[in-house]
């Protein structure tokens, strides 16, 4: 353990492989993106997400310099700005209760494409 975020709940994490970034979104202040001090732990608001409700998965795309949101209550893909935190919305994922995201660069085996844990 490093060292606490201040967050008082569920933290999802994106990895910015490009910059050396790691991003937050929280479920008690589902409103907001944070980035996350690697050496403390600490989070430092960038900004209000502007719509999504209940940010889960966050991943980020180095192919594209994008990051990526999704959200739970609405099953919404959302593109976050990583300067202001606004979200963009992609679109509906057709699917429900998606609590990760994540990218891979290769073929991803069958198991992976949809996990329903109920």
């Amino acid at each position: 353990l490093i060292g606490t975020s201040g967050l008082s709940s569920f933290t999802n994490l994106g990895w910015d492989s490009t910059n050396g970034i790691m991003y937050a979104t929280n479920s008690a202040t589902p409103e907001n993106l944070y980035t996350m001090n690697l050496a403390t732990g600490a989070v430092t608001l960038v900004g209000a997400l502007n719509g999504p409700t209940n940010p889960n998965g966050v991943a980020y795309l180095a192919a594209t310099d994008t990051l990526y949101m999704v959200d739970n209550s609405t099953d919404n893909l959302y593109t976050i700005s990583r300067t202001t935190g606004a979200a963009t919305l992609v679109g509906t994922t057709g699917t429900g209760n998606l609590l990760g995201l994540a990218w891979t660069t290769g073929p991803i085996p069958v198991e992976l494409q949809s996990f329903d844990a109920e």
